[in-house]
């Protein structure tokens, strides 16, 4: 009888180390700048921020898009004006997704193309924030639209 309760209290050991170091363990940490082009509440059940930065590879010239989730209600608002700016974020990256943290996501590698094992990337601050480099300064004017014929309503 010891002895089968020693191998579930071992089991349970395992299996409680096993999700700490899937799910709570950070994998590593990081910056990553680019421009902020979408971020959202988004979930069924679990209401999560999601966002993604697009960058420029110097090499090439793709555009890569870093896919990552905010936790933070305070980090999630000061993000939500800053649609179409140039951003530093700090990160944590996670092995595996928690429903309430927000979703895994498949980053590709820009060496060969392929992708990356599935991760979590979450935002816990904001390093610098300015207006992005092509905030309205390569745009080019439309012409005027022509009037319409119609007779105006007086």
């Amino acid at each position: 009888m010891k002895r089968i309760l020693l191998i579930v209290l071992g089991l349970l050991l395992v299996g409680v180390g096993w999700f700490y170091v899937n799910y709570f363990f950070s994998r590593g940490n990081g910056v990553k700048s680019g421009v902020l082009i979408q971020f959202q509440q988004e979930g069924t059940v679990f209401k999560t921020y999601e966002g993604e930065i697009a960058s420029a590879s110097l090499r090439n010239m793709s555009n890569k898009a870093f896919k990552f989730s905010v936790v933070s209600q305070a980090i999630a608002d000061s993000l939500m004006k800053c649609t179409d700016k140039e951003i530093t974020l700090h990160f944590e990256k996670f092995k595996g997704a928690l429903p309430w943290r927000g979703a895994n996501y498949l980053q590709s590698s820009s060496e060969n193309g392929s992708n990356q094992p599935c991760a979590q990337y979450i935002v816990d601050r904001i390093e610098n924030v300015k207006e992005s480099y092509n905030n309205n300064q390569n745009m080019i004017p439309l012409p005027q639209a022509q009037q319409s014929a119609a007779p105006q309503p007086q």
